[in-house]
């Protein structure tokens, strides 16, 4: 029943807003940053499906298969690889569509307990809040290197 109350806010926040903006990004743009030391748009697409990887591990105890790796979260630079925008778009829907499936297989009781996780203590309730935050976020982000940003 939880689930099916978030998914209409997780769908509007993914699919109708973040892969909306996503549309049209050229592989040239995924290098495209604000300033030489910030992180491209490839870089933040990266992070953001990492991070869909990452809250699933932490709040609904699935555990993503090693190849998905982990890359941008953390105290990292952006060092320019990530300018494949077919990889980039592939990783993004298959982070979206693990953290779905972890939310399904979360059970109802556990939605409101406390977890203790890297980023402090919250329920899964709150880590979706919380994971749709972030998302909007750089989002943002990426919207705003899209109209000011260039090669840097």
């Amino acid at each position: 029943m939880i689930v099916q109350e978030l998914l209409p806010q997780y769908h509007a926040a993914h699919q109708k807003r973040y892969l909306a903006l996503l549309q049209g990004i050229s592989e040239e743009q995924l290098s495209w940053k604000i300033a030489p030391a910030t992180n491209s748009i490839g870089f933040l697409i990266r992070h953001i499906a990492e991070v869909e990887y990452a809250f699933s591990q932490m709040f609904f105890n699935q555990i993503p298969a090693k190849e998905e790796g982990s890359f941008t979260l953390g105290k990292v630079t952006d060092t320019g690889i990530w300018t494949n925008g077919n990889d980039l778009m592939d990783y993004t829907e298959r982070a979206s569509q693990f953290f779905l499936q972890s939310m399904e297989l979360l059970p109802e009781e556990s939605w409101d307990q406390p977890v203790e996780s890297r980023i402090g203590m919250m329920t899964p309730r709150d880590a979706f809040g919380l994971l749709i935050y972030h998302k909007g976020y750089h989002a943002g982000q990426i919207g705003w290197i899209k109209k000011y940003g260039a090669q840097a």
